[in-house]
């Protein structure tokens, strides 16, 4: 009988360990790493896992994990260059290999991992390696190869005169290697054979609001400016004293009129491609007074335990704001074409605005929604409107700096 009951009570005991203590599970390999492999997103695997035995080097299951995707990785990435290769596409089988090179430098510089490994039937962790692809020849010869066809095609482009596409190509062959050949004095020239001059003239203040300075030279100063920060390879913008220099070399008059009528005879003298004409419409300033909105709320706070306190507020939001909105114009004439090939009318505005909150009462008893109304630093004077006139001509040059590169470059 009390063997019985022994045999209960420890039946009883390991239930109770079963049921309650904490249970223990095997870490696996890392989750992310598994579901990039899962997803055939090899490269990403591996590059989790790089991470991971980093920081653990003796994580079996990563550890695993990796000698499974690695070669998945390499095998997808040879897959993908090889197909470059064999259609000639060597800017982008040079990319390819250079990514392969870099995959396996990185498995190569992640220090030994230690797996575990049975000697005489006892298990001991050993430094081991990961096997990855040598892709130095494959890599040299996909440079030498876009080399020699950017090379090629620039020439026969130079040949054709089609001074733009011969420039791009020998600036390619200059960024795989500056020594090659001729390619940079080549590039040189084709480049300037390929400039496209677009001259920008100042921009005509029809506005009447003098008050604001001249608006009419900041947009067109701007517009130079923003155009040029861009770095555009063949375009160059010529201001007007440089026209009036190209004019003098020309042996024209000092005082030749440029204007849309005689923008085309003038280019066509002078070997500029293009001219940007324009005008400041309006200048709209908008400073309203004050906007005020009132109002009160009562609210119950705890002073006590269980005990409450009405307060009250009124409160008024004020709105202060005021904006600039310039109008503008502009229109471009192609020389070799001889005509308005683009015209455009732009409006931008600038505003600036201040709201606070003042009160008679208790603070506490204004509605947060009120108090969000804030803006810091609360009441203070707005932007005087020649600085939001500036706002409105900056972003009108910026819009046609945009415009220009993208149409000419």
């Amino acid at each position: 009988m009390k063997r019985r009951i022994m045999c209960t009570l420890i039946m009883t005991m390991m239930t109770f360990v079963l049921l309650f203590a904490p249970s223990v599970t095997k870490a696996g390999a890392d989750g992310d790493a598994k579901k990039a492999y899962e997803a055939g997103d090899f490269n990403r695997a591996v590059t989790i896992l790089i991470e991971k035995l980093r920081k653990k080097n003796d994580h079996q299951d990563n550890i695993a994990l990796m000698e499974t995707v690695l070669p998945f990785a390499f095998k997808k990435a040879m897959s993908q260059a090889n197909d470059y290769s064999a259609r000639g596409d060597w800017d982008n089988a040079f990319q390819a290999y250079t990514e392969i090179r870099a995959l396996a430098d990185e498995v190569s510089f992640l220090p030994p991992v230690m797996k575990e490994v049975k000697i005489d039937g006892k298990k001991q962790k050993q430094p081991v390696t990961f096997d990855v692809v040598d892709v130095t020849s494959e890599l040299n010869n996909a440079r030498t190869m876009a080399i020699q066809k950017h090379y090629d095609d620039g020439v026969a482009a130079q040949d054709a005169g089609s001074w733009k596409t011969a420039a791009k190509s020998f600036r390619a062959v200059k960024e795989y290697d500056p020594t090659f050949k001729d390619a940079v004095g080549r590039y040189d020239e084709c480049r300037d054979k390929a400039i496209f001059k677009v001259a920008i003239m100042p921009f005509d203040d029809m506005s009447g609001k003098s008050q604001f300075g001249n608006l009419g030279q900041l947009i067109t100063e701007q517009v130079i400016s923003s155009a040029m920060n861009s770095n555009p390879e063949f375009l160059r913008f010529v201001t007007r004293d440089y026209l009036n220099q190209l004019i003098a070399e020309q042996g024209l008059q000092q005082t030749t009129t440029v204007d849309p009528t005689t923008a085309t005879l003038l280019g066509q003298k002078i070997g500029v491609q293009a001219f940007v004409f324009g005008k400041v419409l309006s200048v709209i300033p908008n400073f309203p007074a004050d906007i005020e909105k009132a109002g009160d709320n009562t609210a119950e706070i705890y002073v006590a335990k269980n005990q409450k306190q009405a307060i009250y507020a009124r409160y008024i939001m004020h709105t202060r704001s005021g904006s600039v909105t310039i109008q503008a114009s502009y229109q471009i004439i192609d020389v070799e074409q001889g005509n308005i090939v683009s015209a455009e009318n732009m409006q931008e505005s600038a505003d600036d605005i201040a709201t606070w909150v003042t009160y008679d009462g208790d603070e506490r008893a204004i509605p947060q929604n009120v108090l969000a109304h804030q803006i810091p630093p609360g009441e203070r004077p707005l932007s005087p409107p020649e600085m939001l006139a500036n706002d409105c001509a900056n972003k009108i040059a910026s819009m046609l700096a945009g415009r220009l590169v993208s149409r000419f470059e």
